[in-house]
């Protein structure tokens, strides 16, 4: 029997890293919750990027194309103490947006920095809303920017014209937006992190700049799959009025297994597997974090492949100081709109540091341009997880071009066993993904016919019966 299956292609071991240091900073807690947006690819003018420093401060820098950085070590945004929550690129002017929040007699406000021009570092602070924190910042076409923050424990979506309610998120950020670059699109994602629907990923669209919404959307009920929670919630893009989303998943019990999937919101279906990890301890993976996790997501205006790339630990690489895993950083590729993903790739290999909090740049000319943060001591010094020390800002390129790709492939699968519904569960390798003879991803209940069994480039056929 000869039948159409995904098949991923092996992972080069030549892909072509390379490893610049754009700044320095004492934080080892970047994000709390999403991945979101602290660098940016101007196609016309260069590379912006942004991450946070000491308490309270924000820095900057600026890469003109065919140049070096414009700074060696980045600069202050403000001399104020502010906190960070994302930067986005204005797509007609390249002048970066960084949002934020600040105390002001004791009330958070929520505030906007804009540059003077691209790339100058010349900031002026824009105050928006009281009581307003966790500022996540998106540029789209057409008029002001948009902005995802919380009061109190409820998200919400401000602008200067615009004051939209999202849902409950509770006392942690969870909440993040993406604008499109053609359209006045944009979409906000959350997740409440406590109460009866805890850790349910919901999403919300305006078409117009924020001057209708769409009905909320929610993502976790349409998976098909029992990893149907999210830790640290989505990252999404647009493709003109396209919308994709990619975000981690486990059951809402157990840690020590993830997964990432892709939406295509016009799909049918519309979620895609992307790739599935698993820690032997889930207790050390540390504060707010998945086995592969952190997810983000670009796109090559050259050949409309996307590119992923998340956060993911590694259970055989300890921080002896404090018993953690250390992450790595990992990327896959699609050249199906997120449809079939390739073999993930390991772009940083087991060191004594850990790889954390990765961003990919979008859009994507030919190479990856990917900021991280590599702590040399495992875990949090601002919860008492190791020693406070200085580490580089680090961003990876690479081709992409090196990153395997997924193809359809026809294969005559080995028969793995003939199996009953009883003892499937115990029999089946628990590594293996299975999909139906169509190449789906096969879910619960199961009916008999044939299914085939997938770990990494291990592929088997099994025939299930009664």
């Amino acid at each position: 029997m000869r039948v159409a299956v995904f098949l991923a292609l092996v992972a080069s071991a030549s892909a072509q890293v390379s490893f610049d240091t754009i700044g320095w900073t004492d934080r080892d807690h970047q994000m709390y919750g999403p991945a979101v947006r602290y660098i940016s690819n101007d196609t016309l003018r260069g590379i912006h990027a942004v991450w946070k420093d000491s308490l309270g401060a924000i820095c900057y820098n600026f890469r003109p194309r065919g140049a070096d950085w414009r700074w060696l070590d980045g600069i202050r945004a403000s001399p104020y103490n502010r906190n960070l929550g994302s930067m986005d690129i204005d797509p007609a002017s390249g002048v970066a947006c960084i949002g934020f929040d600040f105390i002001f007699r004791t009330e958070p406000w929520s505030a906007y920095y804009e540059d003077s021009a691209a790339g100058a570092g010349r900031f002026r602070e824009h105050v928006m809303s009281r009581n307003h924190r966790h500022v996540i910042t998106a540029c789209g076409r057409y008029g002001s920017p948009e902005f995802a923050s919380m009061r109190s424990d409820t998200a919400f979506c401000v602008s200067l014209f615009t004051f939209q309610r999202l849902g409950h998120e509770g006392p942690f950020p969870a909440h993040n937006i993406s604008g499109a670059r053609r359209s006045g699109r944009y979409a906000v994602t959350w997740f409440p992190v406590e109460g009866s629907n805890s850790c349910q990923l919901f999403m919300k669209e305006t078409p117009n700049s924020g001057f209708q919404w769409f009905e909320t959307v929610g993502l976790s009920d349409s998976i098909p799959a029992a990893f149907d929670h999210t830790l640290t919630g989505a990252n999404a893009l647009y493709d003109s009025i396209r919308l994709y989303v990619i975000a981690d998943f486990f059951d809402g019990q157990d840690r020590s297994r993830s997964e990432l999937w892709f939406y295509a919101k016009y799909d049918t279906p519309p979620w895609h597997l992307v790739t599935a990890h698993s820690v032997a301890d889930p207790a050390r993976l540390g504060d707010v974090a998945l086995p592969c996790s952190r997810p983000s997501i670009a796109r090559s205006l050259r050949t409309s492949d996307l590119f992923a790339v998340w956060e993911q630990f590694d259970d055989a690489n300890i921080e002896p100081s404090t018993g953690l895993y250390r992450a790595s950083v990992w990327a896959a590729r699609s050249q199906d709109s997120g449809a079939t993903w390739g073999t993930p790739l390991r772009l940083t290999q087991p060191d004594q540091r850990s790889w954390r909090f990765p961003f990919i740049a979008d859009p994507i000319s030919d190479s990856l341009r990917i900021i991280c943060f590599p702590d040399s001591v495992a875990g949090y010094w601002e919860q008492g997880q190791g020693p406070r020390a200085l580490n580089p800002v680090i961003m990876l390129s690479l081709s992409a071009d090196d990153l395997p790709v997924a193809v359809k492939e026809p294969l005559a699968a080995p028969d793995l066993r003939t199996s009953t519904l009883p003892t499937l569960a115990a029999s089946l390798d628990p590594r293996f993904l299975l999909y139906d003879a169509l190449g789906r991803r096969a879910a619960a209940p199961l009916r008999p016919g044939v299914y085939y069994a997938r770990s990494g480039a291990t592929l088997c056929r099994l025939t299930l019966i009664r």
